[in-house]
């Protein structure tokens, strides 16, 4: 092998290949990651529902409190923190759920009487923004593009987007708009519904690239296709950088293997949460867990066993690193921000400590490279986003301010 030019040889090989690993692999996503999104029909939306939401929740707390499970020493001021949270920003994420409500069997809603739902829901959101009630993200949830819900799920989108943005002479979007489609299957799901949102974009003088989704996936054929290969994987490359989030919808999952009972659940549904979680990962897209489908009602007794279990499928998916969850119910909340203001407040000064050894190369008989310099970033970053942790509580254990680690999660 002559030696000569090798350097220059190799360069020019692996640079098309550089190219293209960037591009499909870009880092984290810019802006904050919900901790949860809620999900609610159409009908119980209005302008002024997250205040109500977090008054409800603040009264569950009050009813059927202290919290269950967190009684250490660091969470002594654990419920008032989380009470503080339920006033200021009870919602952080909202869908208006269409694939339950219009079009659906459940409410025998179709047609016109659908489109007349999906309009009311649009005028709504539009009420929310104008007064300032509207959460940090709000979008909607769309039926499957499977063939029974094809048609329904594209109108709904098109009834609501001509509804939210009639009237104006530069239509525009409130800032966190995403679509969320349930029970995507496949890859050619996938890359039509970029064309649709391509062509609504050109209808309603959109910016290229403004609607963006994200992909529910509640079906085995969505993890591993007929080949063993991840389809997964492939859906998420294949939608154009317009992808922000996967939603695993672990009951569903189950049930398409035939588990029924929830505490069999994780059985099978931890190996698709680790081909999503491989499949993500480098791309900027969110992960999100499903909905827990015990719901808080009832008296004393049962709220209390609900929200042990909720905090506990919380903990642990966040333990997991799926950041954000599914809630369908007011009185979810307060053990939603506690289980995760006790995840970030337990961790904050061990991930900050160890972030400083990395900075200052006094690791201690330990090595911390970059990459687990970004994660440990991304983890402190995560909790000032929530409220969990102050930069304050952080500079108590490293020479660090939100603008440095902005740049540690970019491998800066």
């Amino acid at each position: 092998m002559q030696r000569e030019g090798i350097g220059s040889r190799l360069e020019d090989r692996l640079l098309a290949d550089d190219l293209v690993r960037v591009a499909r692999y870009p880092g984290p996503m810019p802006g904050r990651q919900p901790v949860h999104t809620v999900y609610l029909a159409p009908q119980d939306f209005h302008a002024g529902v997250v205040g109500e939401w977090g008054v409800t929740a603040i009264t569950s707390l009050e009813e059927y409190g202290p919290l269950p499970g967190f009684d250490s020493v660091v969470h002594t001021d654990l419920e008032q923190q989380v009470h503080d949270k339920l006033q200021a920003e009870p919602i952080e994420d909202l869908r208006i759920d269409f694939a339950h409500g219009a079009g659906t069997a459940g409410l025998g809603v179709r047609g016109r009487e659908a489109d007349r739902l999906v309009a009311a829901a649009a005028r709504s959101v539009a009420e929310s923004i104008g007064e300032r009630t509207a959460p940090l993200a709000i979008g909607i949830r769309i039926p499957s593009l499977v063939a029974d819900t094809r048609y329904r799920a594209i109108r709904t989108l098109d009834v609501f987007l001509d509804t939210l943005l009639a009237g104006g002479s530069e239509p525009t979007l409130p800032d966190g708009f995403r679509i969320t489609v349930s029970n995507v299957v496949s890859v050619v799901q996938v890359a039509g519904l970029v064309e649709v949102c391509e062509a609504l974009e050109a209808h309603f003088a959109l910016p290229t690239g403004r609607l963006t989704f994200e992909i529910e996936v509640a079906s085995p054929q969505a993890v591993l296709g007929p080949d063993g290969a991840s389809v997964a994987a492939r859906m998420l490359h294949s939608a154009g950088g317009r992808c922000r989030s996967v939603v695993f919808a672990a009951t569903g999952y189950a049930a398409a293997l035939e588990i029924i009972r929830p505490e069999d659940e994780t059985l099978v549904t931890d190996h698709a949460r680790s081909v999503l979680q491989v499949a993500c990962a480098g791309t900027g897209i969110h992960l999100s867990d499903g909905a827990v489908t015990g719901l808080p009602v009832g008296g004393m007794g049962e709220v209390r066993r609900a929200w042990t279990e909720h905090a506990g499928l919380v903990t642990r998916s966040l333990r997991r690193g799926f950041y954000q969850g599914v809630d369908r119910h007011p009185a979810q909340l307060p053990t939603r921000f506690a289980a995760t203001f006790a995840f970030y407040s337990d961790g904050a000064a061990t991930a900050a400590t160890r972030l400083q050894h990395y900075l200052d190369g006094s690791a201690a008989g330990t090595m911390e490279g970059l990459p687990t310099a970004h994660a440990l970033a991304g983890y402190l970053i995560r909790g000032l986003d929530c409220g969990a942790v102050t930069e304050e509580t952080i500079a108590q254990y490293a020479d660090v301010d939100r603008v440095t680690l902005d740049h540690l999660t970019r491998g800066m």
